[in-house]
């Protein structure tokens, strides 16, 4: 069986610990990489779109495997990107 890993705090020393949580066998994801300001937008648009299957760690996600939510996502990205970009 797969397992996931996910960060959670303990009340007593406040240190991260890792819990691992079981996946179903069955779930077909991808792992997407980022940074935590990358990773906050994705979860906005989560609200409204529910392609993260489980957000690992503050620069990881579990996202559903689908070629079109893929190809929304990066477009999304890229415009994110480029408003958010400072050129000369």
């Amino acid at each position: 069986m797969k397992t996931s890993l996910r960060k959670e705090k303990r009340k007593s020393d406040r240190k991260d610990v890792c819990v691992f949580d079981r996946l179903n066998s069955d779930t077909k994801g991808l792992l997407v990489s980022c940074d935590a300001s990358l990773k906050e937008y994705l979860v906005h648009l989560d609200k409204t779109e529910n392609f993260i299957i489980r957000v690992l760690d503050n620069n990881h996600l579990f996202i559903r495997h689908s070629p079109s939510i893929v190809i929304h996502l990066q477009e999304k990205v890229d415009n994110w990107i480029n408003r958010n970009s400072f050129s000369r």
